[in-house]
């Protein structure tokens, strides 16, 4: 079972900022945002007549768990006059994150450092 703990204003330390007024305002305003949040996906639970899962469940997934998102649509995400170049910009990428993919898995069980990672990295994609 894996315990994780939740410190948020942790990173107040380091300015030396522990409870001014205007510490006490933003965390207002965070914990107001995050209220509206939950009651609007309580009510989106509701509607689609879901359930929260339970305290033992939570306890019981696994932190690192395969996931795997639903397809979405086709996005634009490279803008070029020429279509060619953009094709062309969109497959290197696609080739890049391919590799960087294969490095993370190959790393991932060695004790080597993450700088060995990034020096393959930049040797094959140059």
């Amino acid at each position: 079972m894996h315990k994780f703990k939740i410190y948020p204003y942790a990173w107040l330390k380091c300015f030396n900022e522990h409870e001014t007024a205007e510490v006490a305002k933003i965390k207002e305003r965070i914990i107001g945002s995050v209220r509206e949040l939950e009651e609007f996906t309580r009510q989106r639970r509701a509607k689609e007549g879901k359930a929260v899962l339970g305290v033992a469940a939570l306890l019981r997934q696994p932190i690192m768990a395969e996931h795997t998102p639903p397809p979405r649509e086709r996005r634009v995400y490279v803008l070029a006059s020429e279509a060619a170049a953009r094709i062309e910009y969109i497959e290197d990428m696609k080739e890049f994150g391919h590799l960087c993919a294969e490095i993370y898995k190959a790393e991932r069980g060695a004790s080597a450092p993450a700088a060995r990672c990034h020096a393959a990295c930049v040797t094959a994609c140059g």
